[in-house]
C-alpha cells in the first residue's frame, strides 16, 4: 500500500474520477458475463425430479375393474403384501427429454434394480 500512495504521490500512478469509474463499470460488465455464461450453461441441461411413491391400494370398481389407485409420496409401509412402489418423472428442463430406464439403486452396493416392462402413464405439466 505504502508503494501506490509512494507512486500516487509522485504523480507515476494519477487515479482520476475517470479511472475509478472506468474501472467499476469494467467489473460489473465482467461479473454480468459471469452471471450470463452460468445462466445459459443452466438452461442446456438435463432437469429431472423424480419422486418415489408408495401404491397402498387399488380403487375398483363394482365390476372389478381397477380404475385408480391410493399413493403416498412419504409412507412406506412394509406389511401391506399388496403395495408396490412407483417412479413418478417429472421433466423440468427447458426441453423434451426421453427416459429410457428407470428404476431403484440397492443401498450399500453397486446393484440395480430396473423395472423392465414399467407401466407408463404420459402426464402433462406446467413445472
Amino acid at each position: 500500500m505504502e508503494v501506490f500512495t509512494q507512486l500516487y504521490l509522485n504523480g507515476i500512478l494519477p487515479l482520476s474520477l475517470k479511472d475509478i469509474l472506468t474501472s467499476l463499470a469494467a467489473f460489473v460488465g465482467m461479473s454480468l458475463g459471469i452471471y450470463n455464461f452460468w445462466k445459459e450453461r443452466d438452461k442446456e441441461k438435463v432437469k429431472l425430479k423424480v419422486i418415489p411413491i408408495s401404491v397402498q391400494q387399488k380403487v375398483v370398481d363394482p365390476l372389478g375393474n381397477i380404475i385408480g389407485y391410493i399413493t403416498s409420496e412419504n409412507e412406506f409401509k412394509n406389511n401391506n403384501p399388496q403395495d408396490f412402489f412407483a417412479i413418478e418423472v417429472v421433466n423440468i428442463s427447458r426441453f423434451a427429454v426421453t427416459i429410457t430406464q428407470v428404476g431403484f439403486l440397492v443401498s450399500g452396493t453397486e446393484q440395480r434394480i430396473s423395472c423392465p416392462r414399467p407401466i407408463l402413464a404420459l402426464v402433462q405439466s406446467n413445472y
